[in-house]
């Protein structure tokens, strides 16, 4: 709640520095995800240029979403992948799953804090519904979006583009 309120207020500063994207990703699945490493896919495509970001909340808009593929993808159903792509002036990030998706209505909240798109799975999958509203506000406070790119679709695909 803490991080939300700083990056949500008007005065959210961003610490922002050369970050090696593939070391940010390697990190990430050592530090959060290590004995999921098997489930994870990562395609770094976006070449060894350092993108200037706020690497620890990257990193935190990161593990939110690749948490939540985790959690709502059946562990025998695929992996979890990670695909990073520079386009320009533009860090991608796609962040896919073979969960149950999310349905247009379901859809509409990402971003709200407290949201879960089926509050009945809170006992299952756990949560808070805050994962995609930080995720969301990290990258706002960098100048960019977070959005599911198939909504209705089988399993989650999230597209995050940040200024480089």
């Amino acid at each position: 709640l803490l991080e939300a309120e700083r990056l949500s207020g008007r005065h959210n500063t961003l610490n922002r520095s050369d970050v090696d994207i593939a070391v940010l990703l390697d990190d990430l699945v050592t530090n959060f995800f290590e004995r999921d490493r098997a489930r994870i896919v990562v395609r770094n495509r976006a070449g060894p240029a350092p993108v200037r970001v706020d690497g620890p909340r990257v990193t935190l808009l990161l593990k939110n979403l690749v948490g939540n593929a985790l959690r709502y993808s059946p562990e025998d159903s695929g992996p979890v992948e990670i695909e990073v792509v520079r386009d320009a002036d533009m860090l991608i990030v796609r962040v896919s799953d073979s969960g149950p998706g999310m349905s247009e209505d379901q859809a509409r909240g990402i971003g709200e804090p407290f949201y879960r798109g089926d509050p009945s799975r809170a006992r299952q999958t756990g949560g808070t519904g805050l994962g995609l509203y930080l995720a969301t506000l990290v990258a706002r406070a960098h100048g960019g979006t977070l959005t599911l790119l198939n909504p209705g679709g089988p399993g989650a695909r999230f597209e995050c583009r940040i200024p480089a």
